[in-house]
């Protein structure tokens, strides 16, 4: 037990001795796994839809740069 102990406490220092990396790990990982959720939700109905259908997406936005580009 002293062992573990003796190891967490290390660890434990090098992580305070790195103050910007030891909090910013912790950050991102709050934000990774809030971004995981959403992206892993956002990926595969993109993925279901893009291929099925590659047009809408791009038409709508493609279309009104036209339409911008030549009101102009």
């Amino acid at each position: 037990m002293s062992t573990i102990l003796v190891s967490s406490n290390s660890e434990r220092q090098d992580f305070q001795g790195w103050p910007t990396s030891g909090k910013v790990p912790l950050r991102l990982a709050v934000d990774i796994s809030h971004g995981h959720i959403t992206y892993t939700r956002l990926i595969i109905p993109l993925g279901q839809r893009t291929p099925t259908n590659p047009t809408p997406h791009p038409s709508p936005t493609n279309e009104r740069r036209t339409d911008r580009a030549q009101n102009k």
